[in-house]
């Protein structure tokens, strides 16, 4: 599902909770031809008018993108022991060592080609003691963009293990292409994880370095989308502690990779 179908189908589920539409509309202050719109899924209202929608249903805005996957599953019920099999494994791992990441947004920076990176938003969630999250990729632009290839909608777990985080997903689109960030707390600094992650390009699986930061608080969740982009290093969009991270990062991800040297062989067997 794209992010306006998500949105649709969750305003949608929580206008069924209340008398009428047109009821909704007039506590949230919305013209009903244009909360129609939301409701088809041809338009998301902006950061002020989703302000007012989450003041109304009592809700954080994150909720309202995110995609309700234990109802769509209960659909099959053939799956459905399976699936909450899952979940009980899954939510087991996670209390075992709760992921020392708190809820919010945040911005996943990837090294990419030469002296460019690529921003994901990252929304980190807690529900009944599992870290849940959810990181967006290229959502926002149009379809025939090249940015548009990096398109990923990845849904996960975090789990943290000895002094690693992991953010473990499945990307929600077309690729169903899973997806793992491996990182850990960079000391003196600002708040931030660095470390390596496999995921999917345009060309192809791969691993790269990462950095994940706190998003500003006044930003807000839309604006975070429309930050996550492909970025120059020598820009001044991208804070410059950020790309020295990113650029630590990379050095500590190629001195992992270590050479495997094929001139030592254990010596032939006479019997042989």
């Amino acid at each position: 599902m794209t992010v306006r179908q998500v949105f649709a189908s969750n305003l949608a589920r929580l206008c069924r909770q209340r008398p009428s539409i047109q009821a909704v509309c007039r506590e949230a202050g919305i013209n009903r031809q244009q909360f129609g719109r939301y409701l088809a899924g041809t338009a998301i209202p902006r950061g002020h008018t989703i302000g007012r929608i989450c003041k109304v249903f009592g809700v954080a805005e994150e909720d309202l993108f995110r995609e309700q996957i234990r109802a769509d599953v209960a659909k099959e019920p053939n799956d459905l022991a399976f699936t909450d099999r899952f979940y009980d494994i899954v939510q087991g791992i996670s209390r075992e060592a709760p992921a020392n990441v708190a809820p919010g947004i945040y911005f996943a920076d990837f090294a990419y080609e030469g002296a460019q990176l690529v921003r994901s938003t990252l929304v980190v969630r807690r529900s009944g003691g599992l870290t849940t999250f959810r990181r967006l990729t290229g959502v926002t632009e149009r379809k025939e963009s090249w940015w548009s290839h990096f398109s990923g909608d990845h849904w996960g777990v975090v789990l943290q293990r000895q002094y690693a985080i992991y953010f473990v997903a499945l990307d929600q689109m077309v690729t169903r292409a899973p997806s793992m960030l491996v990182v850990n707390w960079i000391p003196n600094i600002l708040p931030m994880l660095g470390g390596h992650a496999c995921v999917l390009t345009p060309i192809g699986p791969t691993v790269t370095a990462v950095v994940v930061s706190q998003a500003a608080r006044r930003l807000g969740l839309r604006g975070a989308l429309r930050s996550s982009h492909v970025y120059s290093t020598e820009g001044p969009e991208i804070d410059a502690v950020i790309i020295d991270a990113l650029a630590e990062q990379c050095r500590l991800l190629q001195g992992m990779v270590r050479p495997l040297d094929v001139t030592i062989r254990p010596a032939r067997s006479l019997a042989q």
